[in-house]
């Protein structure tokens, strides 16, 4: 080989690594701006969601300090102290599936926050694949289904009311 087709095929190796070195630069800030956009919604929700639990204990602890003894028990003698039995402890699931629907307003939250999860956690999956906004939420609907990901179905998210539905699939 000559030395001005060496000098050639280097200048084009030369410049295909630096549309390449460009190209990813780019793409890692998009998927940087992506998922700061997305920590940032998320945290959003989490202080909406923890507002709405402050704001919910206050109004149980207000209702239990409005409740007064009966008084017939005070009319017939009875002790001003009340021993109560310790509560038998409950099924964490049933506990937030009776919170939800106590609180409708809090079920949408959580599925943005479980959207911002997967959408955070898969930008490289979208981004390599090149998938459609419609795929991409089509795909997060499964993950939040739970068909996908054990995880993401916390507190009944993607069931129907009747406590039915896709159940996490995995070990």
């Amino acid at each position: 080989m000559s030395t001005s087709k060496i000098t050639s095929v280097l200048v084009v190796g030369a410049f295909l690594a630096t549309a390449v070195a460009v190209y990813e630069v780019s793409a890692s800030r998009d998927a940087g701006a992506a998922l700061a956009t997305a920590q940032r919604d998320h945290d959003t929700l989490v202080a909406r969601v923890r507002g709405a639990e402050r704001r919910a204990q206050e109004t149980e602890v207000k209702a239990a300090l409005e409740q007064s003894p009966p008084d017939a028990a005070r009319a017939a003698g009875a002790p001003s102290t009340v021993t109560l039995a310790a509560p038998a402890p409950a099924d964490p699931l049933e506990v937030g599936r009776a919170f939800l629907l106590a609180h409708p307003e809090i079920k949408p939250l959580l599925v943005d926050a479980a959207k911002a999860r997967i959408a955070g956690g898969y930008f490289p999956f979208y981004r390599e694949l090149g998938l459609s906004e419609s795929a991409i939420a089509r795909f997060e609907e499964i993950m939040i289904s739970g068909v996908g990901n054990r995880f993401t179905n916390f507190a009944g998210i993607g069931r129907d009311d009747t406590g039915g539905g896709s159940e996490p699939v995995g070990p």
